[in-house]
């Protein structure tokens, strides 16, 4: 899409007020030309690029999908859902923060994604740490805050920040962080759009939220909920029969049953089912049509679980 500028006044002498600019919109795809005034331009450029970036595929977070396996899962993800609620359609809602808390592995960034997905907010963002590599304190700090200014003229938006203690840099051994960024997220993850009536959800996840707790940014979020591991055989039992290995015939009921039988602790999702991926590459390599348990355990066991 290309714009012209016009004038619409012939006198030279007409002061720089009284002219009646307008933009000319050519569309180079299908060669049409469109007549906007600049009023509505100034506007059209004031707004954020909508919709996610290419590396903000969200999808990509739960390529397996967000599994409903029992009811700690279904009390979640209600809740989530009635917080999304709360920010579009409740004006008294400005600004709304969440932080998943939990274990390594119990899927918090892959149930963020979906809910952001699924929200259909025209602006959406995932802040991840990888954005920052080679970043200094400075950079990092008006990379955030950019994120949060745009997100700040779309009439609802959300944003993820994932792993927000890889964000902040915190290290237990000290404790470190870097100052100028946590004061920084704080700050924007409290303050509401500035265009009255706009309307953010903040949605951030951590496995370490015990250790944040003296940096006060626990405190910064309106809601706190936890995500849990699958705690019982049943609950790992439900995950291997919605899995698509199981759908596919690749695991037998036999097969699961045997599985959630052996696993006595407690066990994250994403593990579950990353220990399931590799158990299908050495099924597949040796030319076998189905997972054993002795295979999926072996997998198991060589994941450090």
């Amino acid at each position: 899409m290309t714009s012209y500028l016009v004038s619409h006044s012939s006198s030279s002498t007409v002061p720089f007020s009284s002219y009646n600019f307008a933009a000319f919109l050519v569309d180079d795809s299908c060669a049409s030309i469109s007549y906007v005034p600049f009023s509505s331009l100034l506007l059209l450029l004031s707004l954020p690029a909508f919709g996610n970036k290419p590396d903000d595929n969200l999808p990509q977070y739960y390529r397996n999908d967000v599994i409903e396996y029992g009811d700690a899962h279904k009390f979640t993800w209600s809740t989530l859902q009635r917080l999304l609620n709360q920010v579009s359609e409740s004006a008294r809602t400005p600004i709304l923060s969440v932080l998943l808390e939990g274990q390594k592995y119990t899927g918090k960034t892959a149930i963020a994604a979906k809910l952001a997905h699924e929200s259909n907010f025209p602006y959406i963002r995932m802040i991840t740490p990888d954005q920052f590599i080679g970043m200094r304190e400075d950079e990092k700090s008006n990379r955030i805050h950019t994120i949060f200014q745009d997100s700040y003229k779309s009439k609802l938006s959300v944003i993820i920040i994932d792993d927000i203690e890889r964000i902040i840099g915190y290290s237990p051994q000290g404790p470190r962080f870097d100052s100028s960024v946590l004061q920084t997220l704080m700050i924007m993850i409290r303050k509401p759009p500035t265009i009255e009536g706009n309307r953010l959800l903040v949605i951030a996840t951590t496995s370490i939220a015990h250790l944040l707790d003296d940096t006060g940014l626990t405190e910064a979020f309106s809601v706190t909920q936890h995500i849990s591991q699958l705690q019982h055989p049943e609950e790992v039992k439900v995950v291997l029969e919605k899995s698509q290995a199981s759908l596919h015939g690749e695991l037998t009921n036999d097969e699961i049953n045997d599985i959630s039988q052996a696993i006595s602790d407690p066990i994250g999702i994403k593990q579950l089912l990353e220990t399931l991926e590799m158990a299908q590459s050495e099924a597949l390599s040796d030319g076998l049509e189905s997972i054993s348990a002795a295979l999926f355990l072996s997998c198991l066991h060589t994941r450090g679980f």
